[in-house]
């Protein structure tokens, strides 16, 4: 079992935190826990943890398998989402893709209305 590369001291703190928030947003949303991850990717949840705090930055073989194991691609995962409108529609959408055709629906028409009433302040 290969261990993830240690974060260089002093070398972009943010890129680990970053991936770290992303590989637990998405755990988070498909429903499992960090022990039901670090078992279908073959680590120790330890392992699993200290790259979902940052601690430590996973290689990228090691990211491209959790990436599979969350069902999601690369980009999604080494992606932060800024202020640029097609960054947020994809946070959204990773967020609404759980859902039925119905409750993405409902939301969207939420959201519609929101926007509306927020444009007419």
């Amino acid at each position: 079992m290969k261990k993830a590369a240690k974060s260089p001291k002093g070398k972009s703190p943010k890129l680990g935190e970053m991936l770290g928030r992303n590989i637990a947003r998405e755990r988070k949303a498909k429903g499992l826990t960090q022990q039901e991850l670090a078992e279908s990717i073959g680590i120790d949840p330890v392992s699993l943890s200290r790259i979902e705090t940052g601690a430590t930055v996973p290689s990228l073989q090691r990211l491209a398998v959790i990436a599979s194991a969350l069902d999601v691609g690369l980009v999604t995962l080494v992606s932060s989402t800024g202020n640029h409108l097609s960054d947020q529609a994809q946070e959204i959408a990773t967020s609404l893709k759980h859902l039925n055709g119905n409750d993405r629906r409902l939301i969207i028409d939420m959201v519609k209305q929101f926007a509306k009433r927020l444009s007419e302040k």
